[in-house]
């Protein structure tokens, strides 16, 4: 079950469905400078800034996106720059979901030596894998599965050299249960067999990233339940009704006097900068509940991180933000 992208409390204003012809030059990152310019980035500093917006709302007063149907790309005017950026969706989707998933193993993940999981080989787990072998110095061995064998295979040929370099062992995994087994951290990021509560390791850091419920089970089992906005669950009759069955078992553990469990936004946890609410053994599930939408504090700070990278700051741009030409010209008249 997909939740719907771009709730209506999005940070910043979202005009979908237009056509982007564009009001002056704009500045295009090719899927390549942004998975490049990703890598440079800290994703733990830019969660912490893109979740703490207050409730309802807010965000970047100078950014304003929009989502062009016509060439499946998103627009991101800067009000600070005074530019217009484009860039693919999907790739805009992809690398703010990466960013979410490795701000939060890298917040949740144990000290020491540390195995992990991924199940899906497309895209994300590439821009995931990079980011995890620099981030976390205690990484020494990720088991990878996904159900088409000749993409792990790809995956595997492109990454394991570098990750090798890194001291960090990329191995095939046969199923999702011999991905899980003993992984102090699993990511979940394509389409594969359901997890189960008992392949799990005790203390195990669950990720979905997939954008799909997972089996009610899974929420009932995990002993702390981490969301990155709960802002994006709506109401139970919009048919995401997993977690608000979730919260009827955690009335029921506390009732009966089992664990309680402490129920947290993602950007609490890593401003708190360590886990320290839960106990080594207990597990824990983060539900990304905001991979199906445009965060403009990110996408700032990747064109940000563009020009700084490349040491090149473009020239003025004649862009015009949308909804500002219409107010000039009254002004004028």
């Amino acid at each position: 079950m997909k939740r719907p992208s771009d709730p209506a409390h999005l940070a910043a204003r979202q005009d979908r469905g237009g056509r982007c012809d564009g009001d002056g030059p704009v500045l295009r990152l090719s899927d390549e400078e942004a998975e490049a310019t990703f890598r440079a980035l800290d994703p733990l500093a830019v969660v912490r800034e893109a979740l703490a917006r207050p409730a309802g709302g807010g965000g970047s007063s100078h950014a304003v996106l929009r989502v062009c149907a016509d060439t499946d790309e998103v627009r991101l005017y800067d009000g600070l720059l005074k530019r217009e950026w484009a860039l693919s969706a999907s790739c805009a989707l992809r690398l703010w979901t990466a960013c979410l998933s490795t701000a939060a193993m890298c917040a949740l993940a144990p000290g020491g030596v540390v195995t992990a999981g991924v199940v899906g080989a497309g895209a994300l787990a590439e821009a995931q894998l990079v980011q995890l072998a620099v981030r976390l110095p205690g990484l020494t061995h990720v088991a990878l599965h996904d159900r088409d064998p000749a993409r792990t295979a790809r995956l595997w040929w492109r990454l394991a050299r570098a990750l090798r370099e890194r001291g960090v062992g990329l191995t095939f995994a046969a199923d999702v249960r011999e991905t899980l087994l003993g992984a102090d951290l699993v990511l979940l990021t394509g389409e594969a067999e359901q997890p189960r509560p008992d392949w799990t390791a005790p203390g195990a850091v669950l990720v979905n990233a997939t954008g799909a419920d997972l089996p009610e089970e899974m929420y009932v089992f995990a002993d702390h339940l981490v969301v990155d906005d709960w802002r994006f669950l709506g109401p139970a009759e919009d048919g995401r009704r997993l977690f608000t069955r979730r919260s009827e078992a955690c009335r029921a553990l506390e009732l009966t006097g089992g664990r309680r469990p402490v129920e947290s936004r993602l950007g609490a946890v890593i401003a708190d900068g360590t886990a320290r609410w839960r106990d080594a053994d207990e597990s824990v599930l983060v539900e990304l509940l905001g991979t199906g939408a445009y965060d403009a504090t990110f996408l700032t700070r990747l064109c940000h991180a563009a020009i700084r990278r490349t040491g090149h700051i473009p020239p003025r741009s004649r862009t015009v933000a949308p909804g500002a030409r219409s107010a000039r010209a009254e002004e004028r008249q």
